[in-house]
């Protein structure tokens, strides 16, 4: 079973509503980046985001950023040698496990070759 985006924010909102906050039908945003993509430029204004990396129906990683941590949003999960502990990193390690075995730092689990290391 493919990893359902819409099913994922309807739970967010029911989760939201149990822990008294009501949200504005706007006030989520998705924005889907299939690999290879181009990562977001900034955290807009104002905002937090909710971020999934996911690989067919593996979710690899779920995480929350805000202005404080913005990086990890827009450039530290995209390359093994980013950060300490990223899922890139993660994948080259221990891809097999999601059947994407043999990756190294300029091969991605799309095939682009395109995988930036820093």
């Amino acid at each position: 079973m493919m990893w359902n985006p819409d099913l994922f924010l309807g739970d967010f909102r029911r989760v939201a509503g149990i822990a008294g906050v009501s949200l504005a039908s706007d006030a989520i945003m998705v924005d889907r980046r299939p690999a290879p993509h181009v990562p977001p430029e900034a955290l807009p204004p104002g905002t937090m985001a909710v971020y999934v990396l996911s690989f067919g129906p593996h979710v690899m990683k779920v995480g929350k950023v805000d202005p404080n941590s913005a990086a990890h949003y827009t450039t530290q999960h995209d390359g093994a040698g980013r950060a300490k502990n990223t899922p890139a990193a993660s994948l080259i390690k221990h891809g097999e496990r999601i059947g994407v075995a043999s990756l190294n730092e300029t091969k991605s689990p799309a095939g682009s070759g395109s995988t930036p290391s820093g």
